[in-house]
């Protein structure tokens, strides 16, 4: 193609415009399940920077 040494593909994917659209597929193409797995693992995410900023809060205070 005429692209190939421009190396457009790469920089399209590393685009935030690129990537968004990748992440938008990726989630669309998610089922009941995974959508569940997904909640479950932003909640244990979360949980974790809440203990550790929680803690930064504390040692600081004190």
């Amino acid at each position: 193609c005429f692209y190939n040494g421009a190396d457009v593909k790469n920089k399209w994917e590393n685009s935030s415009w690129g990537r968004k659209l990748i992440v938008q597929k990726r989630r669309a193409s998610l089922n009941d399940f995974d959508r569940f797995k997904l909640m479950l693992a932003k909640i244990k995410k979360a949980g974790i920077v809440r203990q550790e900023l929680a803690k930064l809060k504390k040692e600081t205070a004190a």
